[in-house]
């Protein structure tokens, strides 16, 4: 089964809540972020996007000046078996955000 992965960082003064919603707008359609009293990254703030789009959410995470955003496939049956399974998104993750002013990703 193929698994689709994927994970930036991205360089914003802004807070959680605020790229989030930035984000949310830009490039998710206008999915919602939510979940940042859930704590589903026990070392940083996080939050992830409320629906799912082809079996995909998108997880926020980090504080201003250092954040990461990651693509991850929350159906447990869809574990890759190999690395040809894999199609990480990292490269277009990045390309979408580094079209919205004001932000950099890597």
């Amino acid at each position: 089964m193929t698994e689709i992965i994927g994970t930036i960082n991205i360089y914003s003064s802004l807070q959680l809540d605020e790229l989030a919603h930035i984000l949310s707008q830009e490039i998710c359609g206008g999915i919602i972020f939510g979940g940042k009293e859930e704590s589903i990254r026990e070392e940083v703030p996080a939050v992830y996007t409320k629906a799912e789009f082809l079996g995909i959410r998108l997880v926020l995470f980090g504080v201003a000046g250092d954040y990461g955003l990651s693509a991850e496939q929350w159906d447990e049956n869809v574990a890759a078996k190999t690395a040809d399974d894999l199609v990480d998104i990292s490269g277009y993750l990045a390309y979408r955000v580094n079209k919205i002013n004001g932000l950099k990703a890597w």
